[in-house]
């Protein structure tokens, strides 16, 4: 939730700042010059400090751009700002709590729910009392921007807006893609090749590499041809693609160009959000931009949340139920599956015919998150084919 914050609050100053045609190339400048090295960089600090100071390094990082962005950055204003003779708490009263709070509520457990949902089991009272929490807050948020809210925080009319939806599902489903991705990788190396997290988490640096690529050849595309619906399609096709490579060629071998196959998602994700930033800003009108690009952003980190837990559930389940089976005729094999299903070690420590067999296990079980990444990449591609397109502005 805060990183939707941050962004959205970004984002009402970045479309002051810049002409339309360049914020797609300008936007993947800023992400990408950070987003390189996330990857190892991360798995570095989660070996030496656990996922607990993978998280906590974020703090000071997070404090150092807030007193930088207070100390530096002025918003020149513009015709569409408050005029000056308003006192703060007529300001303050514009302000749209009740949406804020029903809208943050619904979405914080919306991902709760996605999140402890396959631990604790869906039917559990505590998940049902969250889903009917979850439904309540949703509904009192569509209540109160339609009846109430005198400036709403974010406009309902805006979900009708064709255009404006197939963004938002293009973007969802690009997102929730690259997480699965950047999940399987780590986890498919250090099973296969017996690598250290902080190595595996170099294996990601080629779909870094990509969605870098992607958006900042998108970007300077879109300027010079003015187009955006064929960048938006050719996302959906190398994402099908590079999944099918994937299907096809990695089954546990240790060639180091297999590794490169991982590109090609990175780069549809690159060029699907650059593509699909530019796109919404064509789509709507220049008061909403703003507005209906913080909900582009949201449409993202939900993709990111129901990706990884759809991926991570067809992953989980295929692996328990396969290493069972697999282990069945071997002394000892539930100890070893049960073994095998919650330490990675000692995945790594086996030898022979056993290695071989629990390996087996895990390949098809990150095939079929590969088949679940391929499919929703169909449905992206039918989306984007009826993406409908606008001359840009500015």
């Amino acid at each position: 939730m805060p990183r939707i914050s941050g962004k959205t609050s970004g984002l009402r100053i970045y479309f002051h700042r810049w002409p339309q045609y360049s914020r797609g190339r300008r936007a993947y400048r800023r992400e990408s010059s950070l987003t390189r090295t996330r990857g190892r960089g991360g798995g570095y600090i989660a070996q030496l400090w656990g996922w607990r100071g993978a998280l906590l390094v974020q703090c000071p990082l997070t404090v150092i751009a807030i007193v930088m962005v207070a100390w530096k950055l002025h918003v020149p204003s513009t015709s569409t700002q408050l005029s000056g003779d308003q006192s703060n708490w007529a300001k303050f009263k514009r302000i749209d709590f009740p949406g804020m709070a029903s809208l943050g509520t619904a979405v914080f457990l919306f991902l709760l729910i996605l999140e402890i949902g396959g631990d604790i089991g869906w039917t559990s009272p505590l998940l049902i009392g969250l889903m009917i929490t979850t439904l309540c807050s949703g509904a009192a948020f569509g209540i109160t921007e339609k009846y109430w809210a005198a400036e709403p925080i974010f406009p309902l009319r805006l979900l009708t807006h064709l255009d404006v939806v197939t963004e938002y599902v293009i973007l969802f489903i690009q997102t929730a893609i690259q997480t699965s991705i950047m999940f399987i990788i780590p986890t498919y190396f250090q099973v296969t090749q017996n690598v250290s997290i902080a190595k595996a988490g170099a294996f990601l640096i080629p779909s870094i590499a990509g969605n870098t690529v992607g958006g900042l050849v998108t970007g300077a595309w879109i300027k010079k041809r003015g187009k955006y619906k064929l960048p938006i399609v050719i996302s959906s096709v190398v994402s099908i693609i590079g999944f099918a490579s994937l299907l096809l060629l990695w089954n546990g071998s240790d060639n180091l160009w297999q590794t490169l196959l991982v590109f090609p998602s990175g780069l549809a994700t690159g060029i699907a959000h650059s593509a699909a930033f530019i796109a919404l800003s064509a789509s709507v009108d220049e008061s909403e931009i703003a507005i209906a690009g913080s909900g582009l952003y949201l449409s993202a980190n939900i993709g990111a949340v129901i990706g990884l837990s759809a991926s991570t559930a067809l992953y989980q389940g295929k692996l328990q139920s396969g290493m069972y089976e697999a282990l069945k005729d071997i002394e000892g094999g539930k100890k070893i599956a049960k073994k095998a299903l919650s330490n990675i070690k000692f995945v790594q420590g086996l030898q022979g015919r056993i290695r071989d067999l629990v390996v087996d296990v895990y390949i098809a079980s990150f095939h079929r998150a590969f088949w679940f990444c391929l499919i929703i990449a169909g449905i992206a591609l039918m989306v984007g084919i009826t993406i409908r397109e606008h001359a840009l502005r500015g």
